[in-house]
């Protein structure tokens, strides 16, 4: 298997290649040893960053920012700028997660859901779940055991956005079951919102 079928398999995509071609112009032009990955149709990074703030971690670790982009010409773009921002920020030790989380939402305004409060899109998931639920019996306890538990945690009455997510996912502190739930409310989250910080 080649580099370009590393990220879906053996067949390579157009995003795959530019995507591969925009790392060797990070690594060989701008010096810079950062990497964008592919994630399905999203972009992201990954690097060893200090902890984010009430992590409960001193020591840096490898990390993996989600940058709300596409896989397409304009979303690969806009990665290249945000590493680039991300490589200038450590090299001047200036990183700050607050920093950084203000750079990433200042083109979509942090991404927010502004027609719908969260509760509103609980209430909406709590249906899309019961109706994938065959057994009719189990429905309501199942939503209480396995979701209700976690979503009850967001603030209902707010927008929705990756740092309210953020904040909920640090709040389960123990075991790594909980945690591995409230990240699957992320990926929900990401799932049916803008996947583009800007229209690209």
């Amino acid at each position: 298997m080649t580099n370009s079928q590393t990220i879906q398999g053996s067949r390579g995509t157009p995003a795959e290649s530019k995507v591969k071609k925009t790392n060797v112009h990070l690594r060989e032009e701008l010096g810079i040893q950062i990497k964008i990955d592919l994630a399905g149709n999203s972009l992201r990074i990954r690097k060893t960053l200090p902890p984010r703030p009430r992590s409960g971690r001193t020591d840096w670790y490898q990390q993996t920012i989600t940058l709300g982009l596409k896989a397409n010409p304009k979303g690969i773009a806009q990665a290249l700028k945000d590493v680039i921002e991300l490589n200038n920020l450590l090299s001047q030790r200036k990183f700050d997660w607050k920093i950084w989380d203000d750079y990433l939402c200042r083109p979509c305004k942090a991404r927010v859901n502004q027609t719908e409060l969260i509760g509103a899109q609980v209430e909406k998931f709590k249906k899309y779940f019961l109706a994938l639920r065959k057994e009719k019996v189990s429905r309501a306890e199942a939503w209480k055991r396995q979701w209700a538990h976690y979503l009850n945690k967001l603030p209902l009455d707010q927008y929705l956005t990756d740092q309210v997510i953020s904040d909920v996912i640090i709040a389960f502190s123990a075991p790594v079951r909980y945690k591995l739930k409230a990240q699957t409310l992320a990926f929900y989250y990401s799932s049916c919102t803008s996947s583009n910080r800007e229209p690209l």
